[in-house]
């Protein structure tokens, strides 16, 4: 629950009094400078923080928490006093630095107290006469639908709330229904520099990694030469040669056949990561079964190599993935292996469902996807197959997705840097 999430954080880092500044043109007949009005009633706002959470739940945008609170609220080094207004809003924007100037919609995919939206949404709660030692109010108003407006300069931030949301109890019982929440504030929000301190205390340089990971791109032809796991042999090449009728055409429409070709003749037993690296691609013929992405990912490029199109395997993490692990409340892995392909006279992006992306660019190890089950991807190694890449890593999967999390806020800057359009 983000309610005792952020609890927790105003509760225990030190805070700064960070007050409110005056713009009249922006006051619709308000008795003080920064203020909400909930069902006709004006309710005064002072002072407000901002902190980074994390990445939304659908790895779409980056969660932000902002609390603005009344006078009538004073804080020590540690700890909130008092009553007031309390104002808690989770936003998600489209940058992890800061919440970007625009228009946020209230997302109604959400509960109360989470947010699972894609970037540019908001979700929170309004509080009238907060008790600090208690942590409730006289009144909860929890949005229902409407817009919070997002300005930001060297002066501050401005927030304009035009919202209607539920009276309700704090078990989420609505009393009341249907009520209007406006408001404005301006002046700055103390920044807790959440994401800062993680970056600091990462130990190497992002910027000196090769994300090539060793492949040359330049000489396409080195990746006709299969490795070891995938060197497929001549009698399973000729099997796939007499089903389709012959060589594949040697352009996208000859990778396809291919690819359709797998799918259609090979049986998937679902083993998630336990069977990567375990087979060779002609063990895996022999039963015609795949067991995952690596397994599937292994035979489509093998095959594609023997064909005469030049083919790299890339093993990647989930990026929604690595910031759950990294905050300790997943317990599984999750992550994708693909392939890069060379035809027409360039490296394209191809998954194992048969879909691609033309304009790739292979050194950008970001991969956002349309794909709901892998979401936003991250690679961490290539090689020819499988065992090509672990021992170039010296590493195998579990390894190499454990340090990316570890150090995810480190790659932070890498994040949400390319688009693609996925073809099938």
């Amino acid at each position: 629950m983000k309610t005792t999430k952020l609890i927790i954080l105003l509760t225990i880092i030190p805070l700064a009094l960070i007050t409110c500044s005056k713009d009249e043109d922006k006051r619709p007949d308000p008795t003080h400078e920064c203020y909400f009005f909930a069902d006709n009633t004006e309710y005064e706002l002072n002072k407000g923080m901002i902190d980074f959470i994390g990445l939304s739940q659908n790895g779409k945008g980056f969660e932000f928490n902002i609390a603005l609170y009344s006078s009538g609220i004073q804080n020590d080094s540690t700890t909130f006093e008092g009553n007031g207004n309390f104002v808690f809003l989770w936003i998600s924007s489209v940058t992890l630095h800061d919440i970007q100037p625009g228009i946020y919609t209230y997302d109604n995919s959400s509960e109360p107290f989470c947010i699972n939206g894609i970037a540019r949404t908001f979700n929170g709660v309004f509080s009238m006469d907060f008790n600090t030692e208690t942590w409730n109010g006289s009144a909860l108003y929890v949005p229902t639908s409407g817009t919070i407006e997002v300005d930001t300069s060297e002066n501050g931030y401005e927030l304009t709330f035009d919202i209607i949301a539920n009276n309700t109890t704090k078990s989420n019982q609505i009393i009341e229904s249907g009520i209007k929440i406006t408001g404005y504030y301006k002046g700055d929000l103390l920044q807790l520099n959440f994401l800062a301190e993680r970056q600091e205390n990462c130990n190497f340089d992002v910027d000196t990694l090769d994300f090539s990971f060793g492949i040359d791109y330049d000489s396409p032809e080195k990746y006709l030469v299969p490795g070891t796991q995938s060197n497929l042999s001549d009698t399973y090449l000729g099997e796939v040669r007499a089903a389709l009728g012959g060589p594949p055409e040697n352009n996208l429409n000859g990778i396809l056949s291919v690819c359709h070709w797998v799918n259609q003749n090979f049986n998937h037993q679902d083993a998630g990561g336990a069977m990567a690296g375990k087979n060779t691609v002609n063990e895996l013929f022999a039963i015609k079964t795949f067991y995952g992405c690596h397994t599937q990912a292994l035979i489509i490029s093998s095959i594609l190599r023997k064909f005469g199109f030049p083919a790299v395997m890339i093993e990647t993490a989930s990026v929604q993935w690595g910031f759950e692990h990294n905050a300790g409340i997943d317990e599984y892995f999750a992550g994708h292996v693909m392939s890069e392909i060379y035809v027409d006279d360039k490296w394209i992006l191809f998954d194992n469902n048969c879909t691609y992306v033309e304009e790739y660019d292979n050194m950008n190890p970001f991969i956002p996807t349309t794909n709901p089950h892998h979401k936003d991807l991250f690679v961490l190694a290539k090689g020819f197959d499988t065992w090509d890449y672990y021992e170039k890593a010296g590493a195998e999967t579990d390894e190499m997705m454990m340090e990316f999390a570890d150090n995810i806020y480190c790659y932070a800057d890498l994040l949400n840097t390319v688009k693609y359009t996925w073809n099938d």
